[in-house]
C-alpha cells in the first residue's frame, strides 16, 4: 500500500472545501464505467490533523484487476483564514481482494497524519 499525498493547485480562482469536494465528485461521477462510488463524505465530519475535509471511497477497475481507494481532500493552508487555491489532497488504494487486510493500514496511516507549526505558507 501507498499514501500518496500530494498539493493540487490546479483550482481556477479560490474554491470553498464544499465546491472542491462537489468537483471530485462530479468528476467521479462523468467517468461512468471507470469506477463506482461506495462512499462520500462531504458533510466535514471527517478532519484530516483536525482540519476539516472530505472524504470518497470507491471502486476502480484497471485492466482485470478490481481496486478500493480511498481519497482525502483538505484546504491548505488553513481553511478558516481564508477560500483556498490550494488543496491537499492524500490518496491509496489497495486490490479488492486484500482490501480486509490493507484498509485499517490506510486508515492508520490517514488517522497519524498532522499538521506540524502554525506557518503553513
Amino acid at each position: 500500500m501507498c499514501l500518496i499525498i500530494s498539493a493540487d493547485n490546479s483550482v481556477i480562482g479560490e474554491s470553498t472545501l464544499q465546491q472542491y469536494s462537489d468537483d471530485k465528485y462530479n468528476g467521479l461521477k462523468a467517468d461512468k464505467g471507470w469506477s463506482k462510488l461506495l462512499q462520500l463524505n462531504s458533510e466535514f465530519e471527517f478532519k484530516l490533523g483536525g482540519k476539516k475535509a472530505f472524504e470518497m471511497i470507491y471502486e476502480q477497475k484497471q485492466g482485470n484487476r478490481d481496486y478500493i481507494q480511498k481519497v482525502i481532500g483538505a484546504p491548505y493552508p488553513d481553511p478558516d483564514a481564508y477560500e483556498s487555491k490550494t488543496f491537499l489532497f492524500l490518496q491509496y488504494k489497495t486490490r479488492d481482494k486484500y482490501s480486509d487486510e490493507m484498509l485499517p493500514l490506510g486508515k492508520k496511516m490517514i488517522d497519524s497524519f498532522r499538521f506540524i507549526g502554525n506557518n503553513t505558507k
